[in-house]
């Protein structure tokens, strides 16, 4: 009986420093790549940024999280926030940018896990343009045949952001 207590003990001691080298691993990998993921993520949003307001070298500052004023050069270009929809296949994140009068003047897909050729048209250019001139929190936009809910998710995104720049804008 004293052996078997002793083999167990044994056993439970190898799985113990098995999974504090693990643990170890995983903390270390996580160090190591936690800045060049989140600098990986914000460049990713400063593409979206220019690409919706069609140039670079703008000044973003942050009102709240993921909801930015845009300058260039001091002068207010308009804001963008990120909003998030649920598609077919999960989130759909995108930025979306408003003029000075909040009206929806781009919106650009950040990241997304939607089937290729099917529920990924509602984030092809000529779709996402449908946006433009509209107001965020009651877009007149139809969904697509066949990509139903992706469309869905874009226009929620959509008024996900409109909703966070109000509250950060204290509208």
């Amino acid at each position: 009986m004293g052996k078997n207590v002793k083999s167990i003990f044994v056993v439970g001691l190898k799985l113990l420093l098995i999974c504090a080298v693990v643990a170890g691993v995983v903390s270390f990998v996580y160090t190591v790549t936690e800045k060049p993921y989140q600098a990986n993520i914000d460049s990713t949003k400063r593409e979206a940024v220019e690409t919706i307001f069609g140039e670079s070298g703008l000044t973003l500052t942050e009102l709240d999280t993921d909801v930015y004023k845009v300058e260039k050069g001091g002068a207010l270009k308009g804001y963008c926030a990120k909003g998030v929809g649920v598609g077919f296949n999960g989130d759909i994140e995108l930025m979306v940018g408003y003029d000075q009068s909040f009206t929806v003047i781009g919106v650009s897909i950040v990241t997304n896990s939607e089937t290729p050729g099917v529920g990924s048209r509602a984030l092809e250019a000529s779709y996402l343009e449908r946006y433009k001139g509209q107001s965020g929190e009651d877009a007149d936009v139809d969904a697509l045949s066949g990509a139903t809910y992706s469309s869905r998710g874009v226009k929620a995104g959509v008024k996900d952001a409109t909703e966070r720049l109000i509250l950060a804008l204290g509208k």
